[in-house]
């Protein structure tokens, strides 16, 4: 038994000339500026970058973890659900007014701010008094935490 190979089916189109190469779009990979940070420098960042990330994260979900221990050193219990609920509430409430400023600004010194702000959350999260100051650091928390997750 043989086997027919098929035949490519035939039209009356006469195929295209191959064009002349665009010479200015292969030049396109020259025209690329090199990445200004190589190395262990890029390594830096990287990390720094993940780290920020893993904070937001673990920030944002640690509130459930941490209500027994705050609400023995604070008491109040009437507020306590303000503390789970305040940092994605400063995250939301600032999410569309942080990628407008990481299209007007920077991205740098806007995703350094968010950081500055997130540690100065967390800073007010771990000396508050009263279960007040606490849930205000929680949602400065998560306004800084938000930019940290847009950047």
């Amino acid at each position: 038994m043989s086997v027919e190979k098929e035949q490519p089916l035939q039209t009356n189109e006469h195929p295209t000339p191959t064009e002349a190469p665009d010479l200015e779009n292969a030049n396109l990979h020259e025209q690329t500026p090199d990445r200004a940070i190589r190395g262990w420098k890029w390594f830096l960042v990287c990390t720094g970058v993940y780290l920020a990330s893993f904070l937001y994260g673990l920030d944002n979900t640690i509130a459930a973890d941490a209500q027994g221990p705050i609400l023995s050193s604070l008491g109040d219990i009437k507020n306590i659900g303000w503390v789970g609920i305040g940092f994605p509430l400063g995250s939301v409430a600032t999410i569309l007014p942080l990628g407008a400023a990481y299209g007007a600004f920077d991205i740098k010194w806007v995703y350094l701010s968010s950081i500055i702000l997130f540690e100065i959350g967390s800073a007010i999260c771990g000396s508050a008094p009263i279960m007040d100051a606490m849930i205000v650091g929680r949602v400065i928390a998560g306004v800084g935490g938000a930019g940290i997750y847009l950047g």
